[in-house]
C-alpha cells in the first residue's frame, strides 16, 4: 500500500467539511487505539497554540456526579467505588469490559453526560478569540459520532498493537486480557484510519512524533483559514 503523505486525503474519502457543520473555529478530532499516543499528540498540539477538550477528563469529572454514580453502582454494584468512596476507573472498566450488553449499559449511563460536557466546552471554545484549532481527544470519537457531528478534520496516530499492549500495561497496569476487552468494545484500527484526513505515526522517539505534529500544524491552519463560518 503507497504511504500517504501527512497532507492527504484517504482515497476515496469524502471531505470532512461535507460532513460536519462548519464552525468559526475549526475542530480536529485525534482518534487511535487504545494506548496510541492520542493525548500526546493533543499536548503537542497545545504547545504550538491549540486548545484542548479532554473527553478522558470529563468522564472521570462525570463519575462523580451524583446520579451518575447512583446508576453505576445500581448497576454493576458498590465493588466498583474505592476506598474513598469514588468510582474507580480501573475497577469499573473491569466489571463492563468483555460482555457488550454489560458495555452499553456502561455507554448509556456515562455517555450522555460526557457528550453534552463535550459539547459544551467546544461550543465555548468558539466564542474565544485568537482560537486557532480546538483539538477533541476522545476515546470514542467515532463510535458516539462526535467525529462527523463536531470536527472538520481528523489526525489517526498509528501505533503497533504490540507497543500500545506495552504501554498500557506499564503506564495503567493493564493486563493482556484487559487490554484485548477493551479493545473489542472499540472500532477496528483500519476503520479509524480509512476515515482520517491525516496519520502520525507513534513508533519512535517523542522528538520523531513531535517533529510530525510540528510539520503537521501548517496544514492545520490553511484548513482554519479556509473554512469559514457556515451556520
Amino acid at each position: 500500500m503507497k504511504q500517504r503523505k501527512l497532507t492527504e486525503r484517504p482515497a476515496g474519502g469524502p471531505p470532512r467539511a461535507q460532513e460536519a457543520p462548519r464552525a468559526e473555529v475549526p475542530v480536529l478530532g485525534i482518534v487511535g487505539g487504545l494506548a496510541s499516543g492520542k493525548s500526546t499528540v493533543a499536548r503537542l498540539l497545545s504547545a504550538l497554540g491549540a486548545r484542548i477538550v479532554d473527553a478522558d477528563r470529563i468522564g472521570h469529572e462525570t463519575l462523580e456526579r451524583p446520579q451518575v454514580k447512583e446508576a453505576l453502582t445500581e448497576s454493576f454494584g458498590e465493588a466498583i467505588l474505592d476506598d474513598a468512596g469514588k468510582v474507580s476507573h480501573e475497577r469499573l472498566a473491569q466489571a463492563a469490559f468483555g460482555r457488550p450488553e454489560l458495555v452499553e449499559k456502561l455507554n448509556g449511563i456515562v455517555h450522555p453526560s460526557i457528550i453534552a460536557e463535550i459539547r459544551s466546552q467546544v461550543n465555548a471554545l468558539e466564542r474565544e478569540p485568537g482560537v486557532p484549532l480546538i483539538v477533541l481527544d476522545a476515546a470514542l470519537l467515532m463510535e458516539t459520532g462526535l467525529d462527523k457531528e463536531l470536527c472538520q478534520a481528523l489526525v489517526f496516530v498509528d501505533t503497533p498493537r504490540p507497543s500500545r499492549q506495552e504501554r498500557a500495561g506499564a503506564r495503567r497496569g493493564m493486563s493482556a486480557e484487559q487490554f484485548g476487552k477493551r479493545e473489542q468494545a472499540q472500532l477496528q484500527e483500519e476503520t479509524r484510519r480509512r476515515a482520517a484526513d491525516f496519520v502520525v505515526s507513534n513508533n519512535g522517539s517523542l522528538k520523531e512524533l513531535e517533529n510530525q505534529v510540528e510539520r503537521l500544524w501548517p496544514e492545520l491552519r490553511r484548513i482554519a483559514a479556509q473554512r469559514s463560518v457556515r451556520r
